[in-house]
């Protein structure tokens, strides 16, 4: 049969069917079809199917296929495919193209490829390919390949490559290299490497190394050093390094330390310190300070703190804390909190403030608090909570508080409400309330209720 209305066959031997409206077969074997409109078929052995409108095929063993406008394809045995548009592909038996023999393909978009022999790839957008055996590529954009054997790769834009086999390399942008043996590099631009064995460069840009081991350089641009043996360093500027042994160090310019045993600095210019013991530093620049052990510092610009056990700050700018164990704050401009325990917090400026455990607040100007357990809050300007339990508010401005659980609210202006448990609200202008459970309300003007 050719040409024919089948639309409801199913279980049927019909190898030789051709131009067929088919589109609602299934579980059928139809091995020799061409040319169909068979967009919802599912669960078919259509081995030797080419130049077919598939869209929304799945669960198919499609092997064979060449060719074709595949995009939507999903679940399907796809793995000798080659020239296709796949760019859609998901959810098939080559998840995401792992150890696949793909030696062929060339010009794909080919983006999250893992684990591939892709060793003859060319001009390829393979962005995030990752453990690829790609060792012929040239001229590619790989930015974010890690993992690979590149032993032979030249003049490439690399440069987010790490723990590479690239030891023959010279002359490459590989700015963000790390963990690579690079024993014999010389003159290049790698000044994001770290965790390198480099024992024996010299005169190299390399601002950004971090983790080697470099005790008889001498005279180098090593600004962004980190984890260096550095003892017998002599006339280096070293204004970047972190992670080292310098305590005796002081006034400094060491702008982008991080991780240092630095106890005993002081008056110094490290706007960039993260994770540093400094518990008697006082009066620092160390404005980009982040999970540090700093609980006695005070009076410090340390707007941009985040993370940070500082229990005992007081008079300080933070206004960009997230997250911290402050629980003894006092007179802060914390305008950014979210998430804190600041559970004895008094007359703060924290009107962004959401999902705190806020229980004793007292007078604050709190507009945007939503989703918070404030039970004790009194005298509070709250008009855009939503979605809290405040069952113990009085007289508090909250006209647009809708789906409150405020059983015990009196002498409130809630206009607005909506929907709430309000079984003991008394005297209260509740006008345009609608569909609550006001069953103990006594003079309250609700004319216009319903």
């Amino acid at each position: 049969m050719t040409y024919c209305d089948i639309r409801y066959f199913t279980y049927c031997d019909i190898r030789y069917f051709t131009y067929c409206d088919i589109r609602y077969f299934t579980y059928c074997d139809i091995r020799y079809f061409t040319y169909c409109d068979i967009r919802d078929m599912t669960y078919c052995d259509i081995r030797y199917f080419t130049y077919c409108d598939i869209r929304d095929m799945t669960y198919c063993d499609i092997r064979y296929f060449t060719y074709c406008d595949i995009r939507y394809m999903t679940y399907c045995d796809i793995r000798f495919f080659t020239y296709c548009d796949i760019r859609y592909f998901t959810y098939c038996d080559i998840r995401y193209f792992t150890y696949c023999d793909i030696r062929y393909f060339t010009y794909c978009d080919i983006r999250y490829f893992t684990y591939c022999d892709i060793r003859y790839f060319t001009y390829c957008d393979i962005r995030d390919m990752t453990y690829c055996d790609i060792r012929d590529m040239t001229y590619c954009v790989i930015r974010y390949i890690t993992y690979c054997d590149i032993r032979y790769f030249t003049y490439c834009d690399i440069r987010y490559m790490t723990y590479c086999d690239i030891r023959y390399m010279t002359y490459c942008d590989i700015r963000y290299f790390t963990y690579c043996d690079i024993r014999y590099f010389t003159y290049c631009d790698i000044r994001d490497m770290p965790y390198c064995d480099i024992r024996y460069f010299t005169y190299c840009d390399i601002r950004y190394f971090t983790y080697c081991d470099i005790r008889d350089m001498t005279y180098c641009d090593i600004r962004y050093f980190t984890y260096c043996d550095i003892r017998d360093m002599t006339y280096c500027d070293i204004r970047d390094m972190t992670y080292c042994d310098i305590r005796y160090f002081t006034y400094c310019d060491i702008r982008y330390f991080t991780y240092c045993d630095i106890r005993y600095f002081t008056y110094c210019d490290i706007r960039y310190f993260t994770y540093c013991d400094i518990r008697d530093m006082t009066y620092c620049n160390i404005r980009y300070m982040t999970y540090c052990d700093i609980r006695y510092m005070t009076y410090c610009d340390i707007r941009y703190f985040t993370y940070c056990d500082i229990r005992y700050f007081t008079y300080c700018d933070i206004r960009y804390f997230t997250y911290c164990d402050i629980r003894y704050f006092t007179y802060c401009d914390i305008r950014y909190f979210t998430y804190c325990d600041i559970r004895y917090f008094t007359y703060c400026d924290i009107r962004y403030m959401t999902y705190c455990d806020i229980r004793f607040f007292t007078y604050c100007d709190i507009r945007y608090f939503t989703y918070c357990d404030i039970r004790y809050f009194t005298y509070c300007d709250i008009r855009y909570f939503t979605y809290c339990d405040i069952r113990y508010f009085t007289y508090c401005d909250i006209r647009d508080i809708t789906y409150c659980d405020i059983r015990d609210i009196t002498y409130c202006d809630i206009r607005d409400m909506t929907y709430c448990d309000i079984r003991d609200m008394t005297y209260c202008v509740i006008r345009y309330i609608t569909y609550c459970d006001i069953r103990d309300i006594t003079y309250c003007d609700i004319r216009d209720m319903t």
